[in-house]
């Protein structure tokens, strides 16, 4: 993405390239999800089954929520796209 000259800023520099086309997992912001899944036995509407639930899992019955393990380090990142600074010319 070509960009202006500014002597004030990162776009101080006739030429110069930064911004960043990947990022890794370590510079995602730290979250995590939540699903539910359930369960229906066939041919009863008996709910009480919760033997497959274990420790730290929430829910009754045949239904279970969970949440995944999270993921991200929240480690500062560039968030400028791929760029190069140019000298614009405008003829009239």
């Amino acid at each position: 993405m070509p960009v202006g000259l500014a002597t004030s800023n990162t776009f101080s520099s006739l030429g110069a390239t930064g911004g960043a086309e990947t990022h890794t997992e370590s510079e995602m912001p730290s979250h995590y999800h939540t699903w539910t899944a359930s369960r229906q036995q066939a041919g009863t509407d008996d709910n009480s089954n919760t033997s497959e639930l274990s420790h730290g899992d929430r829910g009754s019955g045949n239904t279970m929520t969970k949440d995944t393990n999270a993921k991200g380090g929240n480690a500062a990142h560039n968030n400028l796209q791929p760029y190069v600074v140019l000298n614009y010319i405008i003829k009239e």
